[in-house]
Formats: C-alpha cells, structure tokens, sequence
C-alpha cells in the first residue's frame, strides 16, 4: 500500500543480479530525464500581460498626469514589457524539447503533475491583485477629485 515512488526505488537489487528474473524483466529501465520545457498556456500568458496593463494604465490615469509620475509608469512599462519579451525569446529558444501546453493533461512541476486551474491561480493571483489594486486606486482618486 505505501511503496516507494518508481523514481525513489533502490535499483541496485536489480543492477547486481541479486533479484529473481521475473523482477528483473519488470523493472522498468533507467532513462536520462528529459527537459519538458515551458509549459505555461498561451491564454495564462495574455491574461498577465492584460493584468499588468490594466494595472499601468490605471496608475496612469489615477496620478493625473504629471510629469514624474509619466516618467516612473514609462520605466515600470518598460520592465513589463522587457519581462514578456524575454519570456518570449526564451520560449521561442525551447527548440525540439519545447511543445504546447495540452490544458486536458496536467502540467509538470518541480513537485508533481498539477491541473490547468491550479496553475492559472498560482501564476495568476498577484497579477490580477495588482489589477484591483491599480483599479481600486483610479476609483479613488476620482473620487477625491486628484
């Protein structure tokens, strides 16, 4: 009932000979892991990068326009827009190893398979707080008249 994952299982038995031939035959054959790539959706992408532009333009328009607020939201612009694009290239860079995100069969982590909801609400919560938060401040600040 509680046995060893097949990735943790102490092969040695097998590999010096030690274990019956039935066993043997079954156990499966050690294979060099191979990289899954980047596997993130592309809607998971598009809904990040429209969260991070809600959240610019609305810092945008809730600080009114003054020139040292245009300055900081360019550089902060600029950061988002540097991150996608490294994203991008480096998912573009993914060669024969790289392939699309199938939303029916779960994703692979670092710490097992999980499911298309779970990632979007891993990847997805602090780009839309970021968005209410940007919202949140427009309805603000149009209300106190700045």
């Amino acid at each position: 009932m509680f046995e060893q994952p097949l990735h943790q299982r102490d092969f040695t038995q097998e590999l010096d000979g030690a274990a019956s031939e039935p066993e043997a035959v079954a156990a499966p054959a050690r294979r060099q892991p191979c990289s899954e790539g980047f596997q993130l959706p592309g809607a998971i992408w598009r809904a990040m990068f429209a969260c991070y532009a809600i959240f610019i333009a609305s810092l945008a328009l809730a600080t009114g326009g003054s020139p040292a607020a245009r300055f900081v939201i360019a550089i902060a612009a600029l950061f988002m827009l540097v991150y996608f694009v490294t994203a991008t290239i480096l998912t573009a860079l993914g060669g024969p190893d790289r392939r699309e995100a199938d939303e029916a069969e779960p994703l692979q982590t670092l710490y097992g398979p999980l499911g298309i909801g779970a990632v979007r609400v891993q990847v997805l919560t602090i780009p839309a707080a970021l968005a209410i938060f940007g919202i949140g401040l427009l309805i603000v600040t149009s209300f106190a008249g700045v």
